[in-house]
């Protein structure tokens, strides 16, 4: 699924009422490489250090070509590629069956604040409509950690519903 849309920026960063025209398109091999640069600064971000490598990310997102409840997508702006969104069909009873998930939404820091990360959200719900899914979950880090993001979501309407924890088994 290819999306052009041409964004306008609504005031937000220093970009002022510029025009900017970027393409959502699926992950392929030749932007595999630079999504997996944004993934592993988001997982630094997230952190508050790095826990791995460009590199380990390209390894992981390789073997996600074989999976078929994941998809990656790519936002490029004319510059470069300059978002991710990762994808993962989910099905849950408490969710009333099959939703989307996003697992990755990232924006290269030097062009936030100009719309890109609510294209791809845009995208993200276009292809949950399409597959007839019912809700979208996305999991956060902590509000104290990362502000920015809970704001952003806030603002594009998602609302909290508790708490998600996790461990590490291997």
């Amino acid at each position: 699924m290819r999306k052009d849309r041409d964004r306008r920026d609504k005031g937000e960063g220093d970009v002022g009422a510029s025009l900017r025209r970027c393409i959502v398109t699926p992950l392929d091999i030749l932007t595999t490489s630079a999504a997996a640069r944004l993934i592993a600064l988001m997982r630094e971000e997230i952190n508050g250090r790095p826990v791995c490598t460009a590199e380990e990310v390209t390894e992981a997102l390789l073997k996600a070509y074989h999976v078929p409840a994941y998809h990656g997508f790519v936002a490029s702006d004319g510059t470069g590629i300059c978002g991710y969104l990762g994808l993962n069909d989910r099905y849950a009873v408490y969710s009333g069956g099959a939703f989307l998930q996003i697992t990755e939404l990232v924006v290269s820091p030097d062009r936030r604040g100009r719309g890109i990360g609510r294209l791809l959200l845009d995208h993200a719900e276009e292809v949950a409509q399409a597959a007839g899914f019912r809700n979208i979950e996305v999991n956060l880090p902590a509000a104290e950690r990362l502000p920015g993001t809970h704001a952003f979501y806030t603002a594009c309407g998602y609302t909290s519903r508790g708490v998600r924890t996790s461990r590490a088994i291997g």
